[in-house]
């Protein structure tokens, strides 16, 4: 049985390697992530993920030696491992699905580390991500971008399926808006990686600039949101469409909403002369979307992977309700259903 001592020892080992020191924690998170976009330039390293594997457990160790070791946090992991674990006996292990645990698990510890060493975090600290997000994504401006993820569709592109496709749609003329995708994305593997960043970013000196009134945060806003939009990824500008709908609704601004759904609506009657105006400048791809939604739906993406998703979800056992799935089932399902494993 473990004596006191041995407890006491134990406690002091987050102290001693730093991770009581959260800004500490954030920059070495920061370096490993760059590092892991640099060298994914070359072949697949799972830097970061393994990077995750070693530091969580100290994470939890950390929170528990200071007494904030949250048990919804316990409960969340259990579940998810639990969940894993009845998948992969069913389904078999994969490495995706367990790098996609893996970022979940470090989603709620971040969020309860943080929380609980919110003391010791420094926001000055916090301006260095902007910095380092906007370093990566900046060579993408030279011509320089990771094919990290062109590797991985073409890999799924040389994929032979024996059955046809379940989930089809029309072939339409219209396709090409959205096969010639072109997307920025610099040194970053993953260009909604990039986006996401570059839009959270943007909202990031928005709410700055709403606190202080400094024009300085408002142009770094205006920046990166150029740069989400230089990316070519257009889920983060639908995100921000949505809240900007739900923002207006729950102020009950009448006024702004109507506005708002005008120039939406006009956007849409006039897509084709929007899309003449914009072509072959940054908002091809999010003129070309307008076109996409009226006239040629069944071809978006998001629209075929839930198609795909009912499908799958038509074969739902009553044990598939309580431990689900596991990611690469979903991969599987798509690679089948829309011989694309997106």
């Amino acid at each position: 049985m473990m004596n006191l001592s041995n407890l006491s020892n134990l406690k002091k080992i987050p102290e001693k390697i730093f991770l009581n020191r959260p800004s500490f924690v954030f920059i070495l998170s920061l370096v490993v992530f760059v590092l892991d976009n640099v060298l994914n330039m070359f072949g697949h390293y799972p830097v970061f993920t393994s990077f995750s594997i070693l530091i969580m457990p100290l994470l939890w160790l950390q929170l528990w030696a200071i007494g904030k070791l949250s048990r919804f946090m316990i409960y969340f992991t259990c579940i998810f491992i639990i969940s894993f674990l009845i998948s992969g006996f069913f389904f078999g292990f994969n490495l995706r699905s367990f790098s996609d645990l893996i970022f979940i698990l470090l989603f709620i510890t971040s969020y309860f580390y943080y929380r609980g060493n919110i003391v010791g975090v420094l926001p000055r600290r916090a301006f260095i991500f902007p910095v380092m997000v906007f370093l990566l994504f900046a060579f993408a401006f030279t011509g320089i971008n990771s094919q990290s993820f062109n590797r991985l569709k073409k890999e799924s592109q040389t994929q032979t399926y024996k059955s046809p496709k379940k989930v089809k749609h029309d072939q339409d003329a219209l396709d090409v808006l959205e096969y010639n995708r072109n997307y920025k994305n610099g040194l970053f593997r993953i260009p909604h990686v990039a986006a996401y960043f570059l839009g959270f970013i943007s909202l990031f000196y928005a709410f700055l600039f709403t606190k202080k009134r400094k024009w300085l945060y408002l142009f770094f806003s205006i920046i990166f949101i150029f740069l989400m939009f230089y990316s070519g990824v257009r889920t983060f500008a639908a995100a921000i469409f949505f809240a900007v709908i739900i923002y207006f609704i729950r102020k009950k601004n009448l006024w702004f909403f109507s506005a708002f759904t005008l120039v939406f609506v006009l956007m849409f009657v006039f897509r084709y002369n929007l899309f003449s105006i914009t072509r072959n400048t940054l908002l091809e791809p999010f003129s070309s979307l307008l076109i996409t939604i009226s006239d040629n739906i069944d071809r978006l993406s998001r629209v075929l992977i839930w198609k795909s998703w009912l499908l799958e979800m038509q074969k739902f056992h009553w044990y598939n309700f309580i431990a689900g799935k596991s990611f690469y089932q979903s991969v599987v399902a798509n690679g089948i259903n829309l011989h694309n494993p997106l």
